[in-house]
């Protein structure tokens, strides 16, 4: 059998003390902008900006770059010696070929790639920098019947109430590669405390499956509110330590191939092949773990 464990990325400790502090604002408006999430490109070095914009990043090489991304708003990169109090955020207009507007009938639905919890073998689990993991949903002929995109459902675990993550769509191109995203609003997704099914309820955005298929891409927030108060010991060593994770975590499945997952680390995307997470059956056949995530599409 497939052993069941939880995948965590590295885990970056650094001074509490030395941070480069300021808020992110929508460069049109001069309104905050909330969870924005932040990378210091090439490093597992990162963060989220709160509720109302603000952040705090640890001291690093003044040559660094950083990135700063949220749905709705040109990614933005700039030199960590530039970073001001204030970091403004262009708004970014979405064509008006990717919308789709569409008079509500639900009469007819279908859900793709559903699962049981039951075939769940693992967790994906957030440290201390932000990260993406996704999940990609080839085009069908038999989704022109119910073309259009009602919600998708994950299941999580928490040991918080009220965890919060935000999910990305993207598209994607003719030769197979990450496009621009599908939407221009924060889709905004809370979690219960325990393990359970977690729907993500899209269909206020009237967008059709498109053509090249697209990819679900949870994105977890490094905030306060997701970190959970516990302490625990590790073997051998009686001084107890603070968890450094933060909630929820994402369940996994086993497949055959990698070819439908996609992970978002150090502010880059990339194949699975790249950054590969393989566990193994008891005949030695290799697995790689992809998000569970099944999406229901309505006409």
């Amino acid at each position: 059998m497939l052993k069941f464990f939880t995948f965590t990325l590295l885990l970056v400790s650094f001074s509490s003390f030395a941070q480069l502090q300021g808020t992110v604002l929508d460069a049109e408006t001069q309104e905050p902008i909330s969870y924005v999430n932040i990378w210091i490109e090439n490093e597992n070095i990162g963060t989220t900006a709160d509720e109302i914009g603000r952040f705090s990043l640890p001291v690093v090489d003044k040559s660094k770059v950083v990135i700063f991304s949220a749905v709705g708003y040109e990614t933005f990169k700039i030199s960590y010696s530039s970073v001001k109090n204030t970091v403004e955020l262009k708004p970014k207009v979405i064509s008006l070929a990717q919308v789709n507007i569409r008079s509500v009938k639900f009469n007819n639905k279908i859900t793709v790639d559903k699962f049981s919890k039951k075939r769940v073998r693992g967790y994906f689990v957030c440290g201390e920098a932000p990260w993406m993991e996704g999940k990609y949903f080839n085009y069908k002929e038999e989704y022109d019947k119910t073309p259009f995109i009602n919600n998708f459902r994950v299941l999580t675990r928490s040991d918080i109430h009220n965890a919060r993550f935000q999910v990305r769509l993207y598209g994607v191109s003719v030769n197979g590669e990450l496009a621009e995203p599908l939407h221009d609003k924060k889709i905004l997704v809370t979690a219960k405390k325990g393990r359970a099914f977690t729907e993500v309820d899209v269909s206020n955005l009237n967008l059709k499956f498109p053509e090249n298929g697209l990819v679900f891409a949870v994105e977890w927030l490094i905030i306060e509110e997701n970190k959970p108060n516990f302490k625990y010991t590790e073997q051998g060593n009686k001084e107890k330590k603070i968890s450094t994770n933060y909630e929820p975590s994402l369940a996994a499945l086993a497949e055959d191939t990698n070819l439908n997952s996609w992970r978002n680390f150090k502010g880059k995307w990339y194949k699975k092949e790249h950054l590969p997470n393989a566990s193994f059956n008891k005949k030695g056949e290799e697995k790689y773990l992809t998000l569970a995530v099944e999406m229901t599409l309505s006409d």
